[in-house]
């Protein structure tokens, strides 16, 4: 179906994305950024915290992503 080289790719870009989502849900929920200062700054604690709104998150993402590959016409 996929080459070896599309497979690292798309591992690759889940990776990014629950990455990106962890660091967007530190900043939404804590209140903390990776380029803040002092008490505002995001460390691996609250890194790891924020992992509760992007695991929930990319979920979601994969359902409906999935919805658009298992699409049938019921028409």
């Amino acid at each position: 179906m996929y080459k070896a080289k599309e497979y690292l790719i798309h591992g690759l870009l889940l990776v990014l994305t629950l990455i990106t989502t962890t660091l967007a849900g530190g900043e939404w929920v804590y209140g903390r950024s990776v380029i803040g200062e002092g008490d505002s700054f995001l460390t691996w604690e609250y890194f790891l915290k924020s992992m509760a709104f992007s695991i929930p998150f990319v979920g979601i993402l994969l359902i409906h992503e999935l919805g658009h590959f298992f699409y049938i016409d019921v028409s």
